[in-house]
């Protein structure tokens, strides 16, 4: 008896019973996508919807959605002042992740007095004899500084947040919500004991936010003579509300006020954060977050409600470079990251070829060029693509662009594409600059999945056409072995 095969398929690693079971009977019922957008994968629709995106799905598979782990990589004062100069010394050294921000800085400082012999009104540094009366010693302080800040990642109900406690935060917490540390140490006087009495510190925090309100929940004023301050941590909240759905930035300014009634007509206020003044224009560069509550994920097709994964809300930094990482063994996904891994190092003899050549695929965070190196910047396939002749929206233009690529490909699985759809410069940008490969469809599933929820977690925000007009930036990071047939 002669037969054809008609279906083929080759994993990367053995599959589960599971699996195996998911995949009976599944070869030619495929679940309709209305939206072939996080990744590609092959559906039925030329047209996307914004309310559905991610890869195609098979029903078999909707039950195994899992919320993978999560660590917002949050710095403590104990790991930030790890990281810190250890010793007195000029400049700041400061660190970020997107959901905390961390300075470490010394401080020198001398007090000023008026000085009575000066018949303009000017000033000296403070001296106090010895008890001897022949020696004057400088009355100067040396300290150290560490300035915390985490933010949150809301939950579906955008009242909770994920992994509440990680950081040592106590209290109900919300996406909005953001906690402020501030540590003293290594604190010298050079003077005798007796000036101690003298100098008094206090500690103060302040917030502003333009059209928002960024407010003060936890109050950790403190103040106290030098003597009593010892090694001392503060703690503050602040909270970045608004009466409408915008994106809003909050600025939170640790200070630091020297007093000295005694010696000073006025009080001396230091900032204890990074950039303290930007030298053009002599503004303040405080500590800044930008807070939303966006509601994001929840798409995946074919996956019931209840099992959909959803953030709503966060305040990150957004200064912070996003990076989507995937790398080519993984088994779940790897055909993907060798895939992206030919179109960074062999671009040229990717699929569809471009004339003239070099092909300049951009987003590779490990990119050698600028152009390699240039970010990916997130698009709102819902939203009109300008300029496009048949008035087309940004997912239709990308979808149509990444078929007709792959449409001389005449291996088995589904057209994978790079840059991705949800990318500004995908398919549908129009110079060429991109690459489409046929890969086995689960593979190609499982990463629609990750970057939907890399876009979600590390929010990753679409332009919405009025007030924000450009989307975020991104880049994609591929490290494994080199694949052996790219």
């Amino acid at each position: 008896m002669r037969g054809d095969i008609d279906d083929v398929r080759v994993y990367q690693k053995a599959l589960s019973a599971d699996e195996v079971g998911a995949l009976r009977g599944s070869t030619t019922t495929v679940a309709a996508s209305p939206r072939e957008s996080e990744r590609g994968g092959e559906g039925e629709r030329d047209e996307p919807s914004e309310s559905s995106p991610g890869k195609t799905v098979r029903s078999s598979q909707q039950s195994a959605v899992p919320d993978p782990p999560f660590k917002y990589q949050h710095f403590t004062l104990d790991t930030c002042k790890a990281k810190g100069p250890k010793q007195y010394k000029k400049g700041v050294w400061t660190a970020a992740s997107v959901y905390s921000g961390c300075t470490v800085r010394w401080y020198g400082m001398s007090i000023w007095v008026p000085d009575p012999e000066d018949i303009f009104g000017g000033k000296k540094r403070k001296t106090k004899k010895r008890p001897d009366g022949t020696v004057e010693e400088q009355t100067d302080l040396i300290w150290r500084s560490t300035v915390v800040v985490n933010t949150y990642l809301g939950m579906p109900d955008g009242e909770s947040i994920r992994d509440p406690g990680s950081d040592g935060a106590t209290g109900p917490l919300k996406p909005e919500d953001i906690s402020v540390w501030v540590s003293l140490d290594n604190i010298t006087p050079d003077h005798i004991a007796a000036g101690q009495q003298e100098m008094s510190l206090e500690m103060t925090a302040a917030s502003s936010g333009p059209n928002s309100t960024c407010a003060k929940t936890v109050d950790g004023d403190w103040a106290g003579r030098v003597d009593e301050w010892g090694t001392r941590t503060r703690y503050y909240r602040f909270r970045s509300t608004s009466s409408s759905d915008d994106v809003r930035r909050c600025s939170v300014f640790p200070w630091l006020v020297f007093i000295n009634a005694n010696f000073m007509d006025t009080n001396e206020a230091v900032p204890l954060w990074d950039r303290p003044k930007e030298e053009q224009n002599g503004s303040w560069n405080p500590p800044t977050v930008r807070c939303e509550d966006e509601v994001m994920g929840g798409m995946l097709n074919n996956v019931p409600d209840d099992k959909q994964i959803r953030y709503t809300g966060a305040c990150t930094f957004p200064e912070v470079s996003r990076i989507y990482r995937i790398k080519t063994d993984d088994p779940d996904r790897g055909a993907v990251a060798q895939h992206l891994w030919k179109a960074f190092n062999q671009p040229d003899s990717t699929v569809p070829s471009k004339a003239p050549i070099p092909k300049i695929i951009p987003g590779n965070w490990n990119g050698t060029t600028a152009g390699t190196k240039a970010a990916l910047t997130r698009v709102n396939e819902g939203l009109l693509r300008p300029g496009d002749p048949k008035g087309r929206t940004w997912g239709a233009v990308q979808l149509s662009a990444r078929k007709k690529a792959c449409r001389p490909l005449k291996t088995a699985g589904h057209c994978d594409e790079y840059p991705f759809n949800t990318a500004k410069q995908g398919p549908g940008w129009g110079d060429g600059n991109f690459s489409v490969k046929k890969i086995v469809g689960i593979e190609n599933t499982n990463d629609g999945r990750k970057l939907q929820i890399f876009y979600s977690r590390y929010r990753v925000l679409v332009p919405d056409g009025t007030t924000r007009l450009d989307g975020d930036k991104y880049w994609v990071s591929v490290t494994g072995p080199p694949p052996q047939n790219p």
